[in-house]
């Protein structure tokens, strides 16, 4: 068999887990059962609270009733925004409020708030906790009679702001139903009351300073008025309705004239330059003479004609001496014509340049003596402005401040009406059902506490478990792969019916033979198969089956085994070599007067000593009496005579033996060094993981030739059985005789 490294690594899986949790699902059970047991009774032993919630809209700006701002205004910004409904949450929890609501309904004398019910202890923490919590820091006066009530409102008082809106909700908790509802609606309305008294006692303060800043600023307004009036008297100051007067508004004429002129004269004096220095030919009224063009256009059809004609004649030729006559005539009546209009531009140009110059001069004194015009009036008008603009501030400060008292009058007058930005949109109504405690939550905690609690603990025991579980765990520590993985055996639960009687309780040990289409009897079955396909060249014949410790199934994976090898058309011998604590002859009913003891001390031949058993193709070669030299024995030359006596006859397909645990004695390894193949046994669940490394050491140690291991006793809950559970025969099935198997 392929072997691989002990202690490689293994990655973990969610179905591990899952297999963890099924493997400890009965402490899992245990632990939801106790936590959901005790948040039932927590539950049901609390005093129910219940909650009744008002509706409250807070908006930022008061009705429309007036025009007008308060005298409180608003920030728009997002910042102030959150500060202003931040501060009303915390004005809805103020000792201000909490102490105008003892006061309005009555508390204090109240006998439903006065009474003191006994809530459990676990309520009374919870209740102390978020009272402390929502208390502000400082309390109240420890001498104030009402701060106990105080404290007990705010202690039940709930704020909680409704998401996206201008909403908020106003709860109070109380187990008192009525009680809650009444304080909740005191809460609102003397929030409300609260929040009207604060804006119109402003108000009021507001107008008593207002009338005194009224009176100083009309004496001030007038004062400035008479002196403005003899200033301008005095400097000849004519007061216009604008900004500017006269003067200033001339000499900013003048500068833009001025400029303007500027902009022209260099446009003039500009173009008269180019036009110096520019070819007659290239000056622009003679391109764009019709005049030029003209004579241009008759001098170049000369000059092809003569071109032409002096190409076939000579320059004698008398049509040819007129032609050039012609042309040259023509030619200096352009040039004339050219250095006219060239001559007549330029004129032009410099007239329209001194015409530009004399202009912005002149406009250049007449801004000069503008301007000394207005420094002279600016330096007067100075005082005069200074005076002027004082009065219309100080008037429109008084007519600001007269408005906001006539304001400030009609807002006083609103106190009466309760018109306010906080209103009550739904009031509270006396629960039906109590707010805490909430049972099914209450329980559905419990139960997914107690839930996680178990796993926890389900995992804290399995990491405590060092034994192995797995045919994974099996090739991880010893190398070896789990040839057969035999489930669990268990003598309850229904049997099958043959023939309308049940059958007898079935034997573990004969379970492949008493009951072949049994779960257990398959998983032998392809233990019997993976035996057979171990040896690469041909099927072992010789086969030892042993344990690392006492107690693990070596015994019943023997006979079972041999009994499944005997069922596929194979004669099997099994040999019981514990010759310690045999049990062979017992599982199978036979006396154990004589065996293989017997043979190995020279006392009898071996034939004579093997014992036929009710499964046809098995026979068994019990252990004897129980020698006090058992390893001497299973050494000795006559044991190697054996092997080789039954290999070599042919009388058997299989020699199966049964050997005592490794960890225990000497004697598995002196049997297993001169056989084909060794089947190593670990108990799922039992076998510490020490132990299987140790017995596998000895094992490699031994250069024993290891056909694989058996993982025995495997529950619905391990991963390796996991698969093989979910398939079963039909009960029907047991109706029938069993039918030799003959298959490998």
């Amino acid at each position: 068999m392929n072997e691989t490294p002990p202690g490689s690594r293994h990655e973990a899986h969610l179905s591990d887990y899952w297999h963890v949790i099924v493997r400890r699902r009965y402490v899992v059970a245990l632990c939801a059962a106790a936590v959901l047991a005790g948040a039932a009774i927590v539950t049901f032993r609390t005093t129910p609270i219940y909650r009744a919630s008002a509706t409250v809209l807070i908006e930022r700006i008061d009705p429309n009733i007036m025009k007008f701002q308060e005298v409180m205004t608003f920030d728009p910004s997002y910042l102030s925004y959150q500060d202003y409904y931040q501060t009303q949450y915390r004005l809805l929890e103020s000792r201000a409020v909490a102490q105008r609501v003892v006061r309005e309904l009555r508390l204090a004398s109240d006998p439903v708030f006065l009474v003191k019910k006994d809530p459990g202890i676990l309520s009374r923490l919870w209740t102390g906790l978020t009272a402390s919590l929502r208390r502000r820091p400082g309390g109240g006066d420890p001498n104030d009679p009402q701060a106990p009530y105080v404290d007990a409102v705010l202690g039940g008082l709930r704020v909680e702001p409704v998401k996206n809106s201008h909403l908020v909700s106003v709860g109070f908790v109380s187990p008192s139903p009525e009680l809650a509802a009444k304080i909740a609606n005191g809460v609102s309305e003397a929030f409300i009351d609260f929040g009207m008294e604060t804006r119109v006692g402003t108000s009021e303060n507001a107008g008593d300073f207002l009338t005194e800043q009224i009176a100083t600023l009309r004496t001030d307004v007038a004062d400035l008025e008479h002196r403005l009036q003899q200033y301008g008297e005095s400097k000849e100051i004519i007061p216009t309705s604008g900004e500017t007067n006269t003067t200033v508004t001339a000499l900013e004429d003048l500068q833009r004239s001025y400029s303007a002129a500027q902009a022209d004269r260099a446009e003039k004096e500009g173009a008269w330059t180019a036009l110096r220095t520019t070819p007659d030919s290239a000056v622009t009224q003679v391109i764009q003479s019709t005049l030029i063009e003209k004579l241009t256009s008759e001098t170049a059809s000369l000059e092809r004609d003569q071109a032409e004609m002096a190409r076939r004649f000579k320059p004698e030729w008398p049509a040819l001496e007129r032609l050039t006559s012609k042309l040259e005539q023509s030619r200096k009546r352009l040039d004339e014509e050219t250095s006219l209009m060239a001559t007549s531009a330029r004129k032009s140009a410099e007239g329209a340049y001194r015409a530009a110059l004399e202009r912005e001069r002149n406009l250049q004194g007449m801004l000069d003596s503008q301007k000394h015009v207005a420094m002279k009036l600016s330096v007067d008008s100075i005082e005069y402005t200074n005076l002027r603009n004082e009065v219309t501030k100080k008037r429109e400060t008084l007519n600001e401040l007269l408005k906001r008292q006539s304001e400030i009058t009609l807002s006083s007058h609103l106190k009466d009406t309760r018109q306010s930005n906080t209103r009550v949109i739904d009031p509270a109504t006396i629960p039906r059902d109590p707010y805490r405690p909430n049972k099914k939550v209450n329980l559905m905690l419990g139960l997914m506490t107690g839930l996680a609690l178990g796993a926890g603990l389900a995992f804290a025991i399995e990491y405590l478990d060092n034994t192995v579980k797995s045919a994974e765990e099996i090739r991880r520590y010893t190398g070896y792969a789990a040839i057969g993985i035999i489930p669990e055996h268990t003598a309850s639960g229904p049997r099958p019916m043959r023939k309308g009687a049940p059958l007898p309780e079935m034997n573990a040990d004969l379970v492949t033979h008493e009951d072949p289409r049994s779960q257990l009897a398959e998983a032998y079955k392809e233990l019997r198969t993976a035996t057979l396909l171990a040896s690469p060249d041909q099927p072992p014949r010789t086969i030892l089956v042993t344990s690392c410790l006492p107690q693990e199934g070596k015994s019943q994976t023997s006979l079972n085994l041999g009994i499944a090898l005997a069922q596929a058309g194979k004669r099997v011998l099994l040999v019981d070599a514990d010759l310690r604590r045999p049990r062979l002859h017992k599982a199978l009913g036979v006396d154990n007067e004589r065996g293989i003891s017997t043979y190995l001390s020279g006392n009898s031949p071996v034939k004579p000593l093997i014992r036929t058993t009710g499964v046809p193709g098995l026979d068994v070669l019990t252990s004897g009496p129980i020698p006090p030299n058992p390893s001497e024995l299973l050494g000795s030359r006559n044991f190697l005579a054996l092997v080789q006596e039954f290999a070599e006859s042919g009388g058997y397909d299989h020699l199966i033996f049964d050997s005592p645990p490794l960890l225990s004695v000497a004697d598995p390894i002196v049997v297993a060094t001169v056989l084909d193949g060794t089947i190593l046994v670990v108990q799922s669940g039992q076998t510490p993981r020490d132990a299987l490394m140790r017995g596998a050491g000895k094992l490699h140690q031994a250069n024993v030739k290891v056909l694989g291991a058996v993982l025995n006793s495997v529950t619905d809950g391990d991963r390796s059985y996991y698969y093989r559970s979910r398939y079963r025969y039909e009960p029907e099935g047991a109706n029938e005789e069993p039918r030799a198997d003959t298959g490998v």
